[in-house]
């Protein structure tokens, strides 16, 4: 290669844009709601999340490529380091990790399963304070009280779909 092509090559990736793209929150920067005495709500942050749907058989063995055992039940959350796995519907489970590259995950032979990134799609909120329960039970029709619905539990509302 001459210097004069060198010399081009340089320069032309000296002028190109940079197209790194940062995954953030689609919130970040709002100022969210803050009710003294009853609850919080904050953006919890950009996080990557992922759709599996497919039969409990296919989905359990997943456990050592997803670093998480995956619940059977519904209605169901594990978590372990930085990932959630939370099974809303019979053959339906949302997996959240922290933002980084995409989920690698070992499928098994001979099962039926699909995996799906959803991370454009939702927002995640922390809603926290002495009210919280009822601030929940205002828009999901299960009882949440901690009695019945423990910590490890984990369902849609009907605020617009939020886990």
């Amino acid at each position: 290669m001459s210097d004069a092509t060198m010399s081009e090559a340089t320069m032309s990736e000296a002028t190109m844009p940079d197209t790194t793209v940062t995954m953030r929150s689609p919130l970040e920067g709002l100022r969210l709601a803050d009710v003294p005495d009853v609850a919080s709500l904050r953006d919890a942050g950009p996080r990557r999340r992922f759709v599996l749907r497919g039969y409990d058989l296919s989905v359990a063995r997943l456990g050592d490529s997803l670093g998480i055992a995956p619940p059977l039940r519904i209605n169901r959350a594990a978590a372990a380091g930085d990932r959630v796995a939370m099974k809303l519907g019979p053959d339906e489970w949302l997996v959240l990790t922290e933002p980084g590259p995409n989920l690698q995950l070992e499928l098994p032979q001979g099962g039926w399963l699909s995996a799906v990134d959803i991370s454009h799609r939702n927002a995640g909120l922390v809603l926290d304070g002495p009210k919280v329960e009822a601030v929940l039970a205002a828009g999901c029709p299960l009882p949440l009280d901690l009695f019945g619905f423990a910590v490890d539990r984990a369902t849609r509302t009907l605020f617009a779909k939020t886990e």
